[in-house]
């Protein structure tokens, strides 16, 4: 693929074969220690203690919540106010899962274009993970949104999960919905990370 777009946007990675993932059968729930925290609508200090749960300074500024510390968060679609906070806190990458395109020359943007309500393709999903794998490889801070920061976000990272840490797909969504309740809203979208759990088993 080329370089990178105007506004700091880049093409995403062609998706290659991934190492496989979980069993579709749900197995015992646990929570990954490294899970974050929900950030309940505020914007916290940038430090790992805090993990997004803290009030904010003055008001709301973006309603997210992590899911690697201080490295990879999802929620609400970045205002340019937001976008300036993300900026002081060191975000470097956005993903856009909106069909609402926009550039800022601070963030490597990459669009992913999922509709609203629906759920991303298997190629969209190893996309994804390519990106948000490469980045943290790097240390570089992740923002993950769609409009509401629940339904898109929340299946992309649970389809993370899935791939990151091997996880049952039933066991990637309850951590998902520990650090942020809204994610993943329907029944397609659950099914989207079942088929992806069932396929990266069958890469194996």
């Amino acid at each position: 693929m080329g370089g990178a777009l105007l506004g700091g946007q880049q093409p995403p990675f062609e998706p290659d074969d991934l190492p496989p993932g979980a069993d579709l059968e749900p197995a015992s729930r646990r929570l990954a220690p490294e899970m974050g925290a929900p950030a309940a609508g505020l914007a916290p200090p940038a430090s790992p203690a805090n993990q997004g749960v803290q009030a904010a300074v003055n008001r709301p500024v973006l309603d997210f919540a992590w899911v690697v510390p201080d490295l990879l968060a999802g929620g609400e679609f970045p205002d340019s106010e937001a976008r300036d906070w993300l900026a002081g806190e060191q975000f470097k990458v956005l993903i856009n899962l909106t069909t609402q395109s926009y550039s800022d020359p601070r963030f490597v943007i990459h669009p992913i274009v999922v509709e609203d309500g629906a759920a991303p393709e298997h190629h969209q999903i190893a996309v994804f993970c390519r990106i948000v794998e490469e980045s943290l490889q790097k240390k570089e801070k992740v923002y993950v949104h769609c409009l509401a920061g629940c339904g898109r976000t929340g299946t992309m990272l649970a389809c993370y999960l899935v791939w990151k840490r091997k996880l049952q797909w039933a066991d990637a969504l309850d951590q998902m919905r520990k650090v942020r309740p809204c994610s993943v809203e329907n029944e397609a979208q659950e099914e989207a990370i079942a088929i992806w759990a069932a396929r990266q088993e069958r890469q194996g």
